[in-house]
């Protein structure tokens, strides 16, 4: 009987405290400025962010600041579509009418070089215009296997490394 109470005991403690599963995905992370070099942030009114989910299946798309409130966060993550071209959304606006869109396209993140798999990368500070822009990524195995590991958004629940791809961004 006491090694039945000590097991539900600790079965209380483990499912009561905060636990995070692993889900499929990974983030890019970037600085996202204004045609002056201004910083937008998310209590900036002028622009609007939002994820284009052209998927027909059950990819899950986001976008957030980080605890920082200049970085920003877009997750790309589920079962299907990890390996395809993910984009987002920013519309410029003047008194609630659009007057710039920019979409970024946000390839597979998936690597090259001695370790593949889908990283988190940062795209380094990324400056508002009206088109569309691509992220761009290291060619070689050589490029990948030399990117330098840093930790530009910390997050509530989690400590990310990133992989910087902000050189190629230029």
């Amino acid at each position: 009987m006491k090694t039945i109470i000590i097991s539900l005991c600790l079965t209380c403690i483990f499912f009561s405290s905060n636990t995070y599963a692993q889900w499929p995905g990974n983030f890019y992370a970037f600085v996202l400025k204004d045609s002056l070099g201004n910083i937008i942030t998310a209590k900036n009114t002028d622009y609007k962010l939002s994820v284009i989910n052209d998927s027909v299946s059950d990819i899950v798309l986001g976008i957030e600041t980080c605890i920082d409130s200049t970085t920003w966060r877009f997750y790309e993550g589920g079962n299907h579509y990890m390996g395809s071209i993910q984009k987002l959304k920013i519309e410029r606006t003047i008194n609630g009418n659009i007057t710039a869109t920019m979409i970024i396209e946000f390839p597979p993140s998936l690597s090259g070089g001695k370790e593949q798999y889908y990283r988190h990368l940062y795209a380094g500070d990324l400056k508002f215009q009206n088109g569309v822009y691509q992220i761009k990524l290291p060619k070689t195995g050589k490029q990948w296997d030399k990117l330098n590991e840093l930790k530009p958004c910390p997050g509530k629940y989690n400590n990310y490394d990133f992989y910087d791809i902000s050189a190629y961004q230029q």
